[in-house]
């Protein structure tokens, strides 16, 4: 896990600002979500994000993914992704949904470290679990995003 407070690098990941979102949301229509629900959220959704860097700049993706043992799995061929999970590169992951006509919605973010995994036992797995691959592309490698910090909050009216 990884650290920044002022600057310096403390070897675990911890987001300061999460403690705010939550105190914050005690005072209005936002409610944060419990880790467990996050989870059961992360399962609802067909679509998330990853957010990495890509020479020093901010790309944020869409991707499709399963999940196994509280672990983010997706399926890529080579490029920004597969690079930054080869680098063992802190990302983001972010899933949500919004309900317009209501104002309500909600979000979860997960931060941790990406890795590439593989396996044919790994790739029936995922595969079981739904993650199919949406383009033509052939996808043979795996990522894993392992959590370090997840947080979620809810809008409601």
């Amino acid at each position: 896990m990884w650290c920044c407070r002022g600057g310096t690098w403390r070897g675990e990941l911890v987001i300061d600002s999460i403690e705010a979102v939550a105190a914050a949301a005690r005072d209005n229509d936002l409610f944060a979500i419990s880790d467990e629900e996050c989870f059961e959220l992360i399962d609802t959704a067909h679509i998330g994000r990853i957010g990495l860097a890509m020479n020093a700049m901010p790309v944020i993706l869409p991707v499709n993914f399963c999940t196994l043992d509280r672990k983010i799995y997706v399926r890529t061929a080579e490029g920004t992704k597969l690079d930054a999970a080869m680098a063992r590169s802190v990302v983001a992951f972010e899933v949500d949904d919004a309900f317009p006509g209501r104002e309500e919605g909600w979000s979860v973010l997960v931060v941790g470290i990406a890795e590439e995994v593989g396996g044919e036992k790994l790739m029936k797995q995922v595969a079981d679990a739904g993650l199919q691959p949406w383009s033509r592309t052939e996808k043979t490698h795996i990522i894993r995003i392992t959590p370090h910090v997840i947080s979620g909050r809810r809008i409601v009216h």
